[in-house]
């Protein structure tokens, strides 16, 4: 369960001396607190006392129906999580490219889009299912950098997205950095509620072991689950440019740390993510439970029953 506005939750507090009002108006000295719900000398339910908590517990319901509080399942799409980073790679190794199929020169017409414009299009189809959710956009080449926090501003996270350009950032591979600065930028946001990192890439880490291993002692004890997604092929070709400035294209065979990136999923409660699945429909989905209702109709019940305690 988690709550929309969870600082109203604080108002349960006055109920502490409303209750104490109750019980020393009703409570006759020398009563023990076992015998208070019933009359002493018939041994039957006090209602007077009934009524009021009734009432009580009416009041408290209307300060948790004030906090908006909702139940959530989380899918395989983490719909139901009420936090997700995404961590954007812009390493040198995501302007590779692939050959298109039947295709035997590498060119810029017979090469597809890059790496990053893929792992853009994931992002993209990611803020559409996670609409309405507190997500975090971090970008990552040597170091991680905080793109945008927390926000439920789609429109602006998509902006900041398009924005987001390879040659800007010095180039490298800092993923335990990125996991790091979104497990602390989620912990800070003190938002109740289930929590999950996206991480797009290409596979290719280049952090120390260390750094990995602290990554993921401060995941598992903030219970952030890491869903990888690897964009790209293993054999690809990069851009190169000659003394003279001519651009050609190079095959380079880097490939994705499969076994890094699966045993950090599997570290973290998560698991490897593929981009097709994405757009499956058949996917298993989060639910999200609204109890508004159910809280404000179960207050009403509680000043129902105090109302014929009273008359009765």
């Amino acid at each position: 369960m988690s709550f929309e506005a969870p600082s109203a939750l604080w108002l349960l507090l006055l109920l502490m001396p409303a209750a104490a009002i109750c019980f020393a108006r009703l409570t006759p000295d020398g009563i023990v607190p076992s015998k208070l719900l019933y009359n002493g000398r018939r041994r039957r339910l006090n209602r007077r006392l009934m009524a009021r908590l009734c009432i009580l517990l009416a009041m408290g319901l209307v300060i948790v129906e004030l906090a908006r509080p909702r139940l959530q399942r989380s899918g395989e799409d983490g719909r139901g999580s009420a936090s997700v980073a995404l961590l954007l790679d812009l390493s040198g190794s995501m302007e590779a490219r692939g050959l298109k199929s039947g295709a035997e020169v590498p060119d810029e017409e017979n090469l597809t889009g890059t790496r990053l414009e893929l792992a853009k299009k994931v992002t993209l189809d990611l803020l559409e299912k996670l609409h309405g959710r507190n997500i975090a956009l971090i970008a990552f080449a040597r170091r991680a950098y905080m793109v945008s926090p927390l926000t439920k501003s789609t429109p602006s996270l998509k902006e900041r997205l398009s924005e987001l350009e390879i040659l800007e950032y010095e180039d490298g591979t800092a993923i335990s950095d990125a996991l790091i600065c979104a497990c602390r930028t989620m912990e800070q946001s003190h938002i109740w509620g289930a929590k999950r990192i996206y991480l797009i890439s290409d596979g290719a880490d280049h952090s120390e072991a260390e750094s990995r291993k602290k990554a993921v002692k401060m995941l598992q004890k903030a219970e952030i689950a890491v869903y990888p997604i690897i964009v790209g092929a293993d054999y690809l070709y990069h851009p190169m440019r000659d003394s003279r400035g001519k651009l050609s294209w190079q095959a380079n065979g880097e490939k994705a740390d499969g076994t890094m990136i699966e045993t950090l999923a599997t570290e973290t409660g998560g698991r490897i993510v593929t981009s097709d699945e994405l757009t499956d429909t058949g996917q298993r989905q989060g639910k999200t439970f609204d109890l508004n209702g159910i809280c404000l109709l179960v207050a009403i019940l509680f000043l129902t029953l105090a109302g014929l305690l009273n008359f009765l």
